[in-house]
């Protein structure tokens, strides 16, 4: 396709992201503020999701052996891609999987990631941008 071509398709497109792109709520929890992923302020289990819109889902794991088998969870995949590695070259973990401990130095790793702290930190110098292409519509 030519650039124009592709221009109008990605013009035209709408996304929906499986992936956070707003760290404030990511799965329920406000990564910067909140300090466990597990429980709330008030100490009780954080409730992400339901089953048919009725049954709640919480969010907490289990230790199992010493985590030598990993089930491709999804939190094992958000720390596959936002974490940097460790020593062991097993990405960070976000949070501690036994406590729920959110491990804030992990997410300074994070915030490059954060579509949306990238949008508000940076908002003077792309408004410009994204207004023109607003109005060449």
């Amino acid at each position: 396709m030519a650039a124009d071509a592709l221009s109008g398709y990605f013009r035209r497109l709408l996304v929906q992201f499986s992936d956070p792109v707003d760290f404030r709520n990511f799965q329920k929890i406000n990564l910067y503020e909140d300090k466990n992923m597990f429980y709330g302020k008030d100490s009780v289990l954080q409730l992400v999701a339901t089953i048919a819109g009725f049954f709640p889902v919480a969010s907490t794991k289990r230790p199992t052996g010493r985590y030598v088998v990993y089930r491709g969870e999804q939190m094992h995949s958000f720390d596959e891609v936002f974490s940097e590695r460790g020593a062991d070259g097993d990405p960070l973990r976000i949070c501690d999987p036994v406590t729920g401990e959110i491990n804030k130095t992990c997410l300074e790793h994070w915030k490059q990631y954060d579509i949306s702290l990238y949008l508000r930190s940076n908002w003077p110098s792309l408004q410009k941008t994204w207004t023109e292409r607003s109005v060449s519509r």
